[in-house]
């Protein structure tokens, strides 16, 4: 059994254009915990929300400005990734062939640190995947 899955998000409308989905490891959403998190704090829960919406929004084919969504260059892996941001709070995505996959959530604190774990995370999983592009 693969550790990586995919599993529609039901934090975003199942009706946009692009498909989004949740990076599970082992059957838990990776981002399912964080969200778990800013569920006690209404300003986080509001400013979570919001990137999720611009998340909806990029998978729709609306242009962004990147005050609110924008691709992070310079990464090394060999697909697009994205940060959707409102305020403190940071939701990196990437593109798969399948659709958009929201892997975690973030601070603007750890943005770095956060970067570094997605880009891991996406490694692993386009390895178990056999992904080439």
């Amino acid at each position: 059994m693969k550790e990586y899955s995919l599993i529609l998000s039901e934090l975003v409308s199942s009706n946009t254009k692009i498909k989004v989905f949740e990076l599970q490891k082992n059957e838990v959403s990776l981002f399912g915990s964080f969200f778990e998190k800013v569920k006690s704090n209404s300003q986080r829960l509001s400013s979570t929300t919001s990137a999720l919406k611009y998340i909806e929004q990029s998978a729709n084919l609306f242009h962004l400005p990147n005050t609110r969504h924008r691709d992070l260059k310079g990464l090394d892996v060999p697909v697009k990734v994205y940060e959707a941001k409102k305020d403190d709070i940071r939701i990196y995505c990437f593109q798969d062939t399948k659709g958009r996959v929201i892997v975690l959530g973030g601070y603007k604190g750890k943005q770095n640190k956060d970067i570094n774990k997605v880009v891991n995370i996406i490694k692993e999983y386009l390895k178990e995947y056999s992904y080439d592009k």
